[in-house]
C-alpha cells in the first residue's frame, strides 16, 4: 500500500479496527460509504479487484439499512443470537479455542513494547480482539510511513504472530455464516489489505488447512 491509495495508511485500519469493536451509527454508515467512495474513485486505476470490490460494495451502502447491519454486528461479532454464526473475533479463540489465552497476553506484551496499552482498566474487550489489533496495526503503519524503521519490525512481527496468524481462519468463518454486504465487505477488505502489508514486509502469512 503506499500514499497512492490514502495519504495516512494508517488511517484505514483506524476505520476498519472500529467497525469491529462497535456496531456503527446511520452516520458511521454514511462516513464510511463516503470514504470508501473517495478512495475508490481516487485510486480505482490502481487497486487490485481484491480492494477494489469491497470498497464498491461500502460505497453504495445505504445508511437507512443501519438497523440490519447492527443486528448482523451482533450476530457476526458477538454470537449474542439464536441465529448461527462465527466465532467472534478474538485471536486466543481462533488460535487456542479459549479467551484470554495465552495469545492474548502476548499481544497486550507487543502493544507495550511500542509504548502502547490500547485496553484500559475496565475495558470489556480482551486486546486480542480483531478491532484492537488492527488500531494496533495503523498505529504502527502512520509511524512507519513517518520514518520509524523500528515500527516497520514491529509491524511485520506481529502480522507474523498475530493477526496474520488467525485472520483467513475468522474471515472463512465469516464467508460461511453469509453475512450482510456490509459487512462482507468489511471482512474482505480487511484481508486484502492485510495480505498486501504482508507481501510488503515479506512477513510470513498463515493460511488455514483446506
Amino acid at each position: 500500500m503506499s500514499n497512492e491509495t490514502d495519504p495516512d495508511p494508517g488511517r484505514i485500519y483506524r476505520i476498519l479496527g472500529q467497525l469491529y469493536l462497535e456496531p456503527p451509527s446511520e452516520s458511521t454508515v454514511s462516513e464510511v460509504a463516503a470514504w470508501a467512495n473517495q478512495w475508490h474513485g481516487r485510486a480505482s486505476h490502481g487497486l487490485s479487484e481484491e480492494i477494489a470490490e469491497p470498497l464498491g460494495t461500502l460505497s453504495e451502502m445505504d445508511p437507512g439499512l443501519v438497523e440490519t447491519i447492527r443486528a448482523e454486528y451482533t450476530r457476526l461479532f458477538r454470537g449474542a443470537t439464536n441465529q448461527p454464526s462465527p466465532d467472534p473475533p478474538y485471536e486466543s479463540l481462533y488460535r487456542e479455542d479459549t479467551i484470554y489465552g495465552s495469545s492474548t497476553t502476548a499481544v497486550r506484551e507487543s502493544y507495550l513494547q511500542a509504548g502502547l496499552d490500547l485496553t484500559d482498566e475496565g475495558e470489556s474487550e480482551p486486546p486480542d480482539q480483531l478491532g484492537i489489533e488492527l488500531q494496533f496495526v495503523g498505529e504502527l503503519r502512520s509511524r512507519e510511513a513517518g520514518g520509524d524503521e523500528e515500527s516497520r519490525a514491529q509491524l511485520q512481527a506481529f502480522i507474523e504472530d498475530h493477526v496474520g496468524s488467525w485472520f483467513d481462519d475468522f474471515e472463512d468463518a465469516v464467508e460461511e455464516h453469509d453475512p450482510h454486504p456490509f459487512y462482507g465487505a468489511v471482512v474482505s477488505l480487511t484481508g486484502a489489505l492485510l495480505r498486501v502489508e504482508a507481501d510488503r514486509l515479506d512477513a510470513d502469512w498463515y493460511h488455514p488447512k483446506t
